[in-house]
């Protein structure tokens, strides 16, 4: 099992493939689109490591434009 330090928002956004300034539908749209390409049950571009960088940073990201939302 690999253990590895929290990335930084800058990070996720680059996992994503997003800019900070988009909105969270177009974020969602894109996590979408990346999440089919890796998911593991794809069998031409499955990759279980960055399926999980993808599904962690869209979930990072979702979390940190909510409390940008409710405060």
């Amino acid at each position: 099992m690999i253990i590895h330090q929290p990335y930084t928002l800058d990070k996720y956004y680059k996992i994503l493939e997003v800019s900070q300034t988009e909105s969270l539908q177009t974020i969602r749209k894109k996590y979408l689109c990346l999440a089919k390409i890796y998911h593991p049950d794809h069998q031409d571009t499955s990759s279980v490591e960055k399926f999980q960088q993808i599904q962690e940073a869209y979930e990072t990201i979702k979390e940190q434009k909510r409390k940008k939302i409710a405060a």
